[in-house]
C-alpha cells in the first residue's frame, strides 16, 4: 500500500519549530486567530457537507466565507434572515445586536475566494463525482486556484482540507502535484489533509459528538487538522496519513455495505418470516447491526458502498466479499421490478428520486436503477419527488414527473424508495384512500409500516415482510 514517506522533499514543518514554537502553540494560535475574528474558514460548495460546516461555525461565532457554484444558494446564505433562522434552530432564539459575537456570513465568487488573505482553513466540500462516475475534477480545479492565489507570501500555512469522500489517496493523487507544481511547501505555506464524511443524513443541529478521523501530510498539517475539527466539537481522531483516514472511512462504509447485502439476501431466503423483525431482534443483541431489508446501495455516495474500496485497492480481485454485495445490489433491483409486474402493475409511481429521506441529492439514486429495470420490462414508470420539479424529473430519470399526492390516480401500483417527509406525515385514512385501489404498494424503507394500510384493504408489503416476494403461502 502507498506510504507517504516517498514525499518528504515538499514538507518543511521545521520553520515553526526553529523559531522556538511548538506544534501545540501553532495549534493555540491557529485557534486564537479564528476565535477572536482574525481569520476566516472558507467553505468550497454550499451542498449537504458545506451547509453542516457553515452550521457549525456559525453557531459558534466564527467567520465564514463560503463559495458555490449555485448563486441561488449564495444569496439563500448572505442575509440577515438566513442568520437569524438559523440561530434561531439551534438555540431557540436570536439576538443580534451588535454586541453578540455572531458575524454574517460571507460570499464570494471561487476565484475571489481563493485569494482572500484573512482565511486560515479552507473546507473542500465539492461533489467528488462527474457524469455518475468518481471524479477529481472539480477538487483539482479549486487546488489549481488555491495554488495560484500567492500562498507562500503569507505568515501563517492555510490548513486546506479535503472532505469530499471519493477514492482514497486524493492528496498524493491530485493535492500534492499541483501543490509542487507551483513551488509551494507543504507544512510551510500550505497544510493539507483530509477529513472524509460519514454523517450523511444526520441533522446539522444534532447533539451530538461524532468521531471524526482526519489526516494530514506532516505533523503540523495533523496538529491544525486536530485543532480545528475540535473547534467544532467533534472526537478527532488523528490518522498517521490522508491515507490511512481515507480507508478508515472507506472500509467502515464498506462493511456496511456488507452488512445491507446480507439483510437483503437473509429477506430473499427466508420468506416465510419477518425480515425486518429478525433485523431488529439480531441489533439487540449487540454489534454487528444489521439494517432493514431495503432496495440495495445507491452506488459510489450516499448513503453507503464500498465502491470506493474497491477502487482503490491494489488487488481488488481479493475482494470478493464486496463483489458479491455488488451483484446483490442489481438482484434485488431486478426481484422488485419483477414483483410488480407479477401484480399486473404496468404504470408503477416511483415514491422518491432522492438518495435519502429530506436530503436533495440523486447521484447513483437506486430509483434510477429501479426505472431502467422496470422499462426493461415493458413498464411505463412514473416518478414523484416533492424534492424536485416536475422538469428537473424528466431531465434526470426520462421519466412522466407526478405531484404527490394527486399523480397516483393514474397509477396502479407504487414502490415507495424515498422516505421524504411529505411521505411520511400523510394522515391515514388519506394515504389509504389514495392507494386502495392500486394492484400493490412495495415500502422500500419501511415508511408506512406502522400506517396499517393492510388492515385498511390496501395491499401493501414493507421489504421483508412475510408474502413480500408474493408468496402468500409464506405469511406465518
Amino acid at each position: 500500500m502507498t506510504t507517504y514517506q516517498t514525499i518528504d522533499v515538499l514538507c518543511d514543518d521545521d520553520v515553526g519549530l526553529a523559531a522556538g514554537e511548538s506544534l501545540h502553540e501553532q495549534k493555540s494560535r491557529f485557534v486564537s486567530r479564528l476565535m477572536r475574528g482574525q481569520a476566516k474558514v472558507a467553505i468550497w460548495g454550499l451542498g449537504y457537507l458545506g451547509y453542516h460546516n457553515l452550521v457549525q461555525l456559525v453557531t459558534r461565532g466564527l467567520g465564514v466565507v463560503v463559495t458555490d457554484r449555485s448563486q441561488e444558494r449564495l444569496e439563500r446564505v448572505s442575509g440577515r434572515v438566513f442568520l437569524e433562522e438559523l440561530l434561531r434552530s439551534r438555540y431557540g432564539f436570536v439576538v443580534l445586536d451588535g454586541r453578540h459575537p455572531w458575524t454574517p456570513i460571507q460570499v464570494c465568487q471561487e476565484q475571489a475566494l481563493a485569494g482572500c488573505k484573512d482565511v486560515a482553513a479552507h473546507l473542500i466540500c465539492v461533489a467528488n463525482e462527474k457524469d455518475g462516475r468518481p471524479s477529481d475534477e472539480p477538487l483539482l480545479d479549486i487546488m489549481h486556484l488555491l495554488a495560484r492565489a500567492g500562498l507562500q507570501r503569507r505568515a501563517d500555512p492555510v490548513l486546506v482540507v479535503v472532505e469530499s469522500f471519493g477514492v482514497p489517496d486524493v492528496i498524493k493523487r491530485v493535492v500534492l502535484p499541483v501543490v509542487e507544481r507551483v513551488g509551494l511547501r507543504v507544512g510551510r505555506d500550505i497544510c493539507v489533509g483530509v477529513a472524509p464524511r460519514l454523517d450523511y443524513g444526520c441533522s446539522p443541529f444534532a447533539n451530538r459528538s461524532p468521531v471524526r478521523v482526519v489526516g494530514g501530510v506532516t505533523a503540523r498539517c495533523r496538529a491544525l487538522l486536530e485543532a480545528m475539527y475540535g473547534l467544532l466539537g467533534e472526537e478527532v481522531r488523528v490518522a498517521s496519513s490522508p491515507l490511512t483516514a481515507e480507508l478508515a472511512c472507506t472500509t467502515h462504509r464498506g462493511a456496511q455495505h456488507l452488512l445491507m447485502s446480507y439483510a437483503n439476501q437473509l429477506a430473499l431466503a427466508f420468506g416465510e418470516i419477518d425480515a425486518r423483525e429478525l433485523m431488529d431482534l439480531t441489533a439487540s443483541l449487540g454489534e454487528p447491526v444489521l439494517s432493514r431489508p431495503g432496495l440495495g446501495s445507491s452506488g459510489h455516495f450516499l448513503p453507503v458502498s464500498a465502491c470506493h474500496l474497491r477502487d482503490a485497492a491494489l488487488a481488488p480481485e481479493m475482494l470478493t466479499l464486496l463483489e458479491e454485495t455488488f451483484r446483490c445490489d442489481l438482484m434485488m433491483v431486478g426481484v422488485i421490478a419483477d414483483r410488480l409486474m407479477t401484480a399486473g402493475v404496468n404504470r408503477p409511481a416511483i415514491l422518491g428520486l432522492a438518495t435519502q429521506a429530506d436530503i436533495r441529492s440523486h447521484v447513483h439514486s437506486p430509483s434510477l436503477k429501479l426505472v431502467g429495470s422496470l422499462r426493461s420490462r415493458g413498464a411505463r414508470p412514473v416518478v414523484c419527488d416533492p424534492l424536485y420539479s416536475k422538469t428537473e424529473i424528466v431531465r434526470i430519470t426520462e421519466c412522466p414527473a407526478v405531484e404527490w399526492p394527486a399523480g397516483l390516480r393514474d397509477c396502479d401500483g407504487a414502490v415507495l424508495v424515498t422516505g421524504h417527509n411529505p411521505f411520511r406525515v400523510v394522515d391515514h385514512d388519506e394515504l389509504a384512500g389514495h392507494l386502495r385501489g392500486l394492484n400493490l404498494i412495495l415500502d422500500c424503507s419501511g415508511t408506512w409500516a406502522h400506517k396499517g394500510l393492510r388492515c385498511a384493504g390496501v395491499n401493501y408489503y414493507a421489504l421483508g415482510e412475510p408474502g413480500w416476494r408474493g408468496d402468500e403461502g409464506a405469511r406465518v
